[in-house]
């Protein structure tokens, strides 16, 4: 077992890492987005947060809490109890990304099309690898969580460089840029944690159980969020 004295440099390296993923997305979208271009990704970056933040309040947070009455060695299979509720979950919030084509009508195609897809991806996979490696410091396995980010933030710079050097077009690349890391580093996650997870005993949570305390969560996350996406809208509207 990893002491606390350990686990806190290791969970610093998890959060570090995937936030200078996200910050390398930012720094891309800043230097080849045109100003009018950036403001309509800030729109679709504001209503990525809020789609995310739906599964991850109403599912995802209160499965979390379940799984602290199982031993730590069977947190790690936890994945198995809450993946199967929370990913519809989060494949219904994702379609919260469509509300950002009414702010942005006026947007081209060629702009708007790349963003909405890669965007709806994107709110799918971000709040299910955010869950992972919280069940791994759960399960006392930080390192792994570590692990999982690094492996975000060298797929994130791959993506980045090898879209600058074959010259993609900049709509896919922020949001096409996440959807990679997150596919890839919640695969290598979940085999990684496979190997030191003991069974759970149990069946996967229903929705109805989570969602009675998730409703609430997920309404007080919303506010704020709703309310950076507003902002957005209204300065995208009147630029």
């Amino acid at each position: 077992m990893i002491r606390l004295s350990q686990s806190i440099p290791i969970g610093l390296l998890d959060a570090g890492s995937a936030a200078l993923a996200t910050f390398a997305i930012g720094v891309y979208a800043a230097s080849h987005f045109t100003p009018a271009d950036l403001g309509v990704y800030a729109l679709f970056f504001a209503i990525f947060l809020l789609a995310a933040i739906v599964p991850s309040s109403l599912v995802f947070l209160p499965g979390e809490v379940r799984l602290l009455d199982l031993p730590s060695e069977q947190r790690l299979d936890g994945f198995r109890l809450t993946l199967p509720v929370g990913i519809p979950v989060a494949a219904g919030a994702s379609l919260l990304v469509l509300i950002a084509l009414i702010p942005a009508a006026d947007a081209g195609r060629s702009l708007v099309v790349p963003l909405t897809v890669t965007t709806i991806v994107a709110a799918i996979l971000s709040p299910i690898q955010d869950h992972v490696r919280r069940v791994m410091h759960l399960a006392g396995k930080s390192w792994l969580a570590a692990l999982t980010s690094m492996v975000q933030l060298i797929v994130a710079g791959a993506c980045l460089f090898g879209g600058i050097a074959v010259g993609l077009e900049p709509a896919w690349v922020p949001f096409g840029t996440l959807v990679a890391a997150n596919l890839v580093s919640t695969s290598v996650g979940i085999l990684a944690a496979r190997r030191y997870a003991a069974p759970a005993a149990g069946d996967p949570f229903a929705m109805r159980d989570l969602s009675a305390s998730g409703r609430w969560l997920t309404g007080v996350g919303l506010l704020p969020l709703g309310t950076t996406f507003l902002a957005a809208a209204i300065v995208d509207l009147t630029a």
